[in-house]
């Protein structure tokens, strides 16, 4: 075999060799590729979540800047009351502070949204300015007591005296959140 097809066919089994290993690690690195959520093992109780990551799409980043790290604590519902229908209950949200949530099985997830549809949020630091904010998102149960969350804020309006923050609305900060079950 001629020496350039020997290299040709080293590089494509190299090449083939790291598709086949990327398909096969999966997970959930926030990219995107498929979780394996634990929906039925959750148990109610008090969660503490980090904030893992944000995406911010509004006015350059500088409203990801307002969200802190947490924790931010709030009880979540047994998998057996999430089957008897939505469960509304308060929570606080980062970016948003304390406000109604429904929880509601979906699949494999636990959807999150707000039973009452928009919320005007005061945005910290910019005393006067106030956020119209819609809020969505899902929980992905990992363990009986383990947790990670996606929510997605909304950014409708701005109303007041916002300063320098000028962004086009509604634009969308991605917030990921890893939590744990506190102990009673």
């Amino acid at each position: 075999m001629p020496e350039r097809k020997k290299k040709f066919l080293a590089v494509s089994m190299w090449v083939c060799s790291l598709a086949v290993l990327a398909a096969a690690c999966g997970g959930d690195g926030g990219d995107g590729a498929e979780r394996q959520c634990a929906v039925e093992a959750l148990e109610a109780g008090t969660y503490s979540f980090e904030v893992s990551k944000v995406v911010d799409g509004c006015a350059g980043g500088a409203v990801g800047e307002l969200i802190g790290d947490g924790p931010y604590e709030f009880d979540l519902p047994s998998y057996a009351e999430l089957q008897a229908g939505p469960v509304d209950m308060f929570a606080e949200l980062p970016g948003i502070g304390p406000t109604a949530v429904r929880f509601e099985l979906e699949g494999d997830e636990i959807d999150v949204s707000l039973p009452g549809g928009n919320v005007f949020v005061v945005l910290p630091l910019l005393e006067g300015c106030l956020a119209e904010v819609s809020a969505e998102g899902n929980v992905c149960p990992l363990s009986a007591s383990a947790a990670n969350a996606t929510l997605v804020l909304t950014l409708v309006d701005l109303v007041g005296t916002c300063g320098i923050l000028e962004p086009s609305t509604p634009c969308e900060v991605t917030v990921q959140l890893r939590g744990d079950r506190q102990a009673e």
